[in-house]
């Protein structure tokens, strides 16, 4: 666990853009697989993301139930604007991630005055989800993911000419991640499941015990 370092730590405000994009696929691909699996993240503040051996991972973990949102869709939009959020805050000049995140409400009005942020080719989707997305509450019809997104927007380009570090990540990492046991997914998601699955039986027993026995 010696290398395991989180975002404030391993210093990621100051990473060149090139590579805090490439970062940005990789958790976004982390948490596409979560969403998959029903679970959600429920905390985006640096100090809960960690950087181990190529990968990132996410801390605070629960399953999509209405304790954190309503349905899946809010569940997977509250996130997208999580992650969302943190890329804003670590390309945004003299903000420090020690500060937590911004809140939502607070980019979304004022998007366009530092929109000049993002990477160019990223700020379509920044805007959607940021500002579209935030202030009609749904998720968009064109796309979600940022990693899908990359791989959209570099459909048919020389990647070798483009160079485009986040593009590689997003289609070769991607497919690397994709093919991987569950173990990637770490010790905080393989603990809560076990967790989980003893809460689950306990209060069955619970139930029966008071059923037969009461």
């Amino acid at each position: 666990m010696e290398n395991r370092v989180n975002l404030i730590d391993m210093g990621f405000k100051n990473l060149p853009m090139e590579e805090k994009r490439a970062a940005f696929v990789l958790m976004d691909i982390m948490l596409k697989r979560l969403h998959e699996k029903n679970i959600m993240v429920t905390s985006f503040q640096p100090r809960d993301i960690y950087f181990e051996n190529g990968f990132y991972s996410f801390e605070k973990v629960s399953p999509i139930t209405n304790y954190y949102a309503k349905d899946k869709d809010e569940a997977i939009l509250r996130n997208l604007l999580g992650l969302s959020n943190l890329a804003f805050c670590s390309y945004l000049s003299d903000y420090h991630l020690e500060q937590g995140l911004l809140s939502h409400e607070v980019i979304s009005n004022h998007f366009d005055s530092f929109a000049n942020v993002f990477h160019d080719e990223d700020r379509d989707y920044y805007k959607t989800i940021l500002v579209d997305c935030y202030q009609s509450g749904k998720l968009s019809q064109n796309y979600l993911y940022y990693s899908d997104y990359i791989i959209k927007t570099n459909k048919g380009k020389d990647v070798s000419s483009h160079n485009s570090l986040s593009y590689v990540k997003a289609t070769e990492v991607g497919r690397a991640m994709a093919n991987q046991d569950e173990a990637a997914f770490g010790h905080t998601f393989f603990l809560f499941t076990v967790v989980a699955s003893i809460s689950i039986a306990l209060i069955g027993f619970i139930v029966i015990f008071s059923l037969y026995f009461v």
